[in-house]
């Protein structure tokens, strides 16, 4: 096996079972996840280390901060952070969320395959 360093998420979710099982998934695909229940935390984890982490997993709808609001601040600190958006109110969605930093959107429920066909592609072409 080789030395490579396993791509790095920040998963940002109130909902602590579907953050739970979405940080196991990915984790089990290979990733190296650092999972946040609350927005504002997840930020400053972000702020004080933005090289820690490759890509930003956000629910929108959280305490505190939203997810774009969070990402919007995150972009301040790193600009060329990926983020994807995941939400189960689909109503509550910009129109234009690339404006706003996010390369996906996944609408809640999802199935664990489109989480991690996501993360995949969105860093395979980042690199």
């Amino acid at each position: 096996m080789t030395d490579m360093k396993k791509p790095r998420i920040l998963l940002v979710d109130d909902a602590e079972e579907i953050a739970s099982l979405c940080k196991r998934i990915l984790e089990k695909n290979g990733y190296d996840v650092t999972l946040h229940s609350s927005s504002r935390e997840a930020f400053e984890a972000f702020r004080n280390a933005p090289e820690d982490f490759d890509i930003v997993v956000t629910d929108l709808d959280m305490p505190e901060l939203t997810g774009i609001e969070m990402a919007a601040e995150m972009l301040k600190v790193k600009s060329d952070t990926p983020f994807v958006l995941s939400t189960g109110y689909s109503i509550d969605i910009p129109e234009n969320i690339e404006e706003y930093g996010f390369r996906e959107l996944l609408i809640k429920p999802f199935s664990p395959m489109d989480l991690v066909k996501t993360v995949n592609a969105i860093l395979h072409n980042h690199e």
